[in-house]
């Protein structure tokens, strides 16, 4: 994918507090491999490719600040113009997490804000980097989830911001879907009780060729099944942690 259309997900990080280990995880589930990017002696970035095709990034969160920042993956939405989108988004509610900041490295200018019900979502306004190379295949990033208790205000929010179409859903656990164009890119999970205090927030789905051997590699890794591999009508899918916490869910499409 050379390009990604305004209004899509077209790129997603790890926030790394262990940055070998994640490393070492996700090069044995997947076997992405790591490119390192250069930098000025700093906290590390990399670059995790499939075949040769940038799939993923990986960052490091410096130790002072591990107490304040899980290790999570956070998906980008790209968009013509980070500073105006983070106005816009402020003015419909948005609370701006890290404001936009243009990378020393040229390769684009990024935000972090957070939706009115709290979900966290990056934006990113390509300049070198356009975003990943291969979406949809296995071993990449195929589709994303909102976890929220607050299912209107958010999807209110991102239809006014990102021009978003809300699809409502009959499939089970599944608020709506969202659509960017003709193009289906997520849908909304409602948090009910049973999700306790767990925080709102955006989730990707990694298409693999096989999501029950995806799941034995996981547990080899030093990582952990939360949901087992369970077949529904876009393919058998299941909910993984990796060895620092980090969760994200992995998808044998159908």
């Amino acid at each position: 994918m050379a390009e990604h259309a305004p209004g899509d997900f077209c790129w997603g990080d790890l926030s790394a507090h262990d940055y070998d280990g994640a490393r070492a995880f996700y090069e044995a589930v997947f076997g992405w491999t790591l490119a390192n990017r250069p930098g000025g002696g700093g906290p590390r970035y990399g670059m995790f490719s499939a075949d040769d095709e940038v799939v993923a990034g990986m960052g490091e969160v410096p130790p002072e600040m591990r107490g304040h920042f899980p290790s999570v993956w956070n998906n980008y939405v790209r968009t013509e113009d980070v500073r105006a989108t983070v106005a816009r988004g402020t003015e419909l509610g948005a609370r701006v997490i890290f404001d936009a900041y243009e990378t020393p490295s040229g390769t684009g200018t990024l935000a972090y804000l957070a939706d009115p019900s709290g979900a966290i979502f990056g934006l990113w306004e390509p300049a070198a980097h356009t975003g990943a190379a291969r979406m949809g295949e296995p071993g990449s990033a195929c589709w994303q989830e909102l976890g929220t208790r607050e299912v209107e205000k958010a999807t209110a929010f991102y239809e006014a911001l990102f021009g978003w179409t809300i699809q409502p859903s009959t499939a089970p656990g599944v608020e709506a879907f969202l659509a960017n164009g003709d193009k289906m890119i997520g849908h909304v999970l409602r948090l009910n009780e049973a999700w306790g205090d767990h925080p709102p927030r955006w989730m990707p789905y990694f298409a693999v060729e096989d999501a029950d051997a995806t799941c034995r590699s996981v547990q080899a890794a030093g990582g952990a099944v939360v949901v087992e591999a369970t077949d529904i009508a876009a393919g058998r899918f299941a909910l993984v942690r990796d060895v620092q916490g980090a969760h994200s869910y992995v998808i044998r499409l159908a």
